[in-house]
């Protein structure tokens, strides 16, 4: 446990405090592996329109026969025991096994971290713990789900999950060298909890990410959110009430490469485009690495309804309620970091890690259904523009 709070320069309160969601989970997982090597890390959030009881079902049975990983379940301690109370908690499957010819359900033992409490090991239902792992997290409201660790020589993403599985890891060694290091920029030696800051400044909180991948800065030099506002004394009222412009964030990026870092960087804005395949030529030629032809390092700003690109219900706000009115609901703005024309995935850097994963992959026609909802019509490219490869 040490090593997980001094490797990931783990905060103490954060985790006593507050405690843990699936995400930032498997965000610590991902930055352990990248140490140890050789390993990959996978997340699935159950989200309701993402999985199915019978899929789950014969992932669990066809993992009974796999010895290259490892799976860490999230669940409500409450829905597994069939409990009048209890909440959130990580555990391990340690077996699976049928209960009966005419039984649907698997029997599912579970090796406990906290045996003090739980007891070392227990046993429930594969439909209670699935009932447990879909319910949602108070915390970051997204439904639980399950972490995968694996030997490089495992089987990625059971067929079974795949739409539950969003995330990226960096260190995967399935990918390419170059893309691990172009990866890692956006994602390794942070804090989990930096540029969080607060849900309705998520054009500044995406900007300093996208600018601290940029820079390459070492593990205590980030652009940090509260200092890009200071430092351009910008104002907290303003970006609290409103939805940060294209044209602001624009401005945001310029302002403090040009005054306060003085960095060779650039943003400008570039067109969306009237479709999906637009955006994603654009995102092609405009994201990814220095080098292969490319002659600088760049990213794109977009802003989204995260609803739509995520493709379940992360944000809702009652729009009678009190809370409404000082809202920016699901809008929200990310990183995209690169993009691939044969699967029109885009990868995706985002400051809200809480709840989404650090990094995450999209649907090119999702993300671009959220941008038009948000009525954008630009992207802010964001330029080094004097790499050194």
């Amino acid at each position: 446990m040490d090593d997980i709070f001094h490797t990931c320069r783990l905060p103490g309160w954060f985790v006593i405090h507050d405690g843990l969601t699936l995400a930032e989970t498997f965000d610590l997982g991902v930055e352990m592996a990248s140490k140890i090597g050789g390993l990959f890390v996978e997340c699935y959030h159950f989200d309701a329109e993402a999985v199915d009881y019978e899929g789950f079902k014969t992932m669990l049975l066809q993992e009974t026969l796999i010895h290259e990983d490892v799976l860490i379940v999230n669940f409500s301690v409450r829905i597994a025991h069939q409990w009048d109370k209890g909440g959130g908690h990580f555990s391990i499957v340690s077996l699976v096994e049928r209960q009966g010819e005419n039984d649907e359900d698997l029997l599912v033992t579970i090796s406990d971290v906290h045996p003090m409490k739980y007891g070392k090991s227990w046993t429930c239902s594969s439909r209670h713990l699935f009932d447990a792992m879909v319910d949602k997290d108070s915390e970051s409201r997204r439904a639980r789900g399950m972490i995968r660790i694996g030997l490089h020589t495992a089987d990625r993403r059971p067929h079974n999950l795949r739409s539950a599985q969003k995330s990226v890891c960096y260190c995967d060694p399935a990918l390419d060298e170059k893309t691990r290091k172009w990866l890692a920029r956006f994602a390794a030696n942070f804090p989990p909890e930096k540029f969080e800051m607060v849900v309705n400044m998520a054009g500044c909180c995406a900007s300093s990410l996208a600018l601290t991948g940029l820079m390459q800065p070492g593990p205590f030099n980030i652009v940090d959110p509260d200092d890009l506002m200071w430092e351009l004394k910008t104002s907290y009222i303003n970006t609290l009430r409103n939805v940060s412009t294209v044209a602001e964030v624009e401005t945001f990026v310029n302002r403090y490469v040009t005054e306060i870092a003085k960095v060779p960087i650039k943003a400008e804005q570039v067109l969306l485009g009237g479709g999906a395949d637009d955006m994603l030529a654009m995102l092609v030629s405009t994201t990814g690495p220095a080098g292969d032809g490319k002659k600088h390092s760049q990213v794109v700003l977009v802003l989204t309804d995260i609803n739509i690109a995520m493709g379940t219900m992360l944000i809702y706000v009652d729009p009678k309620s009190e809370a409404a009115k000082l809202s920016h609901l699901a809008a929200h703005w990310c990183v995209v970091v690169a993009a691939n024309k044969e699967t029109r995935a885009v990868t995706i850097a985002d400051p809200r890690a809480r709840i989404t994963t650090r990094l995450w992959n999209a649907s090119v026609d999702q993300l671009w259904s959220g941008c038009r909802s948000m009525k954008a019509e630009t992207m802010v490219a964001v330029t080094m523009t004097e790499d050194v490869q």
